[in-house]
């Protein structure tokens, strides 16, 4: 929970932690349960104490780029970018708190977004707990794979998002 509103603690190592201390299941729930309240807490943050709260966590450009990304189609786009491996959503979860979105449907996004990613960081560290190096390796690498896909296509994926807004 805290490593989404303080955001010094890399996300990945939380959810790699829980599924190394409870295993698959219960570390799943557990994280997916943290990330949750810790995004709630942040959007109602923002909500709360609006855009000089949310400059302290998320840079100028950052916050003035996702504003214009986010107008009016918002739901359609937080989701993509909470599933996108190795984007910011904790800074997300703050920009959505200034944002027109209601709670419920950023609690929605935010915790069915963040689960994909978060079943693969708990089952890397299952698989650490129980010696499963083999299956370590080939989620670490799927893991891998689907970041370094997102980095060297973030502009593209950025124009298909725009555009899918425009279209909308």
């Amino acid at each position: 929970m805290l490593q989404v509103i303080i955001a010094f603690i890399p996300g990945e190592a939380t959810g790699f932690i829980g599924g190394y201390m409870y295993g698959t299941v219960p570390g799943f729930f557990f994280s997916i349960i943290g990330l949750t309240l810790g995004s709630y807490i942040s959007f109602m943050l923002a909500r709360l104490f609006g855009i000089p709260l949310v400059r302290r966590f998320v840079r100028k450009e950052t916050l003035d780029k996702f504003h214009s990304f986010m107008e009016g189609k918002g739901m359609i786009v937080a989701f993509l970018l909470f599933l996108l491996p190795g984007f910011p959503k904790d800074s997300l979860c703050y920009i959505l708190g200034v944002s027109q979105m209601e709670l419920e449907t950023f609690l929605i996004i935010s915790t069915i977004g963040r689960a994909p990613g978060t079943l693969m960081l708990v089952m890397q560290g299952a698989s650490i707990r129980g010696n499963n190096f083999t299956l370590f390796f080939i989620l670490l690498s799927v893991t891998a794979l689907a970041t370094i896909i997102a980095y060297f296509y973030r502009e593209r994926i950025e124009h298909w998002l725009k555009e899918k807004i425009k279209r909308h």
